[in-house]
């Protein structure tokens, strides 16, 4: 349940970020299909993409045409730990045959948190997929500090933290 109300922030917040990129003509076309999910690691077969969320921004069906490229894209990023764009540059022996071969596939070092974007240019798919995954972490990141207390009330003490939150929020930065 929460990884679906992430994943729908996440691409709220992509689609917003795509939307500016067609109004300002950046983008090509006004089509992409976008795709969240995790990396499941167990023993038994090298990691794999589970995917929470996918779906068409902008014209659905020119974004359709795109939807299996997004997928090969977060399969190639969640098996190998990295941006699809870094193992075609830098790891390309990764590479096996049927592996999608284009930039947009994102996830950030130690998350297992997959992004992919495809319909546009590829460097603005992978830009919009690292977009997503910062997101996703942002959004985890307040939700544990809110349960671990260091929430802060904006109509309170200016916005800073409470005074008897402010050691133990330090205390925490100090473990990370």
């Amino acid at each position: 349940m929460y990884c679906r109300q992430l994943a729908l922030v996440v691409a709220a917040a992509v689609e917003a970020q795509f939307n500016q990129l067609v109004a300002a003509k950046i983008a090509r076309r006004d089509a992409l299909w976008f795709t969240t999910g995790v990396i499941v690691v167990n023993d038994e077969e090298l990691p794999y993409y589970n995917e929470i969320l996918s779906l068409p921004f902008g014209n659905p069906e020119v974004a359709a045409q795109y939807e299996s490229f997004a997928t090969g894209k977060a399969e190639l990023t969640a098996r190998e730990g990295m941006p699809s764009g870094t193992v075609i540059d830098l790891h390309p022996d990764q590479l096996i045959p049927g592996d999608v071969c284009y930039r947009g596939g994102y996830v950030l070092p130690g998350s297992r948190i997959v992004c992919a974007a495809s319909g546009i240019q590829s460097r603005l798919d992978e830009s919009l997929s690292a977009g997503g995954c910062v997101t996703a972490v942002a959004v985890i990141g307040l939700a544990t500090d809110q349960a671990r207390g260091l929430s802060f009330d904006p109509t309170k003490n200016n916005g800073f933290f409470p005074e008897s939150t402010v050691g133990s929020y330090l205390a925490v930065q100090q473990t990370i």
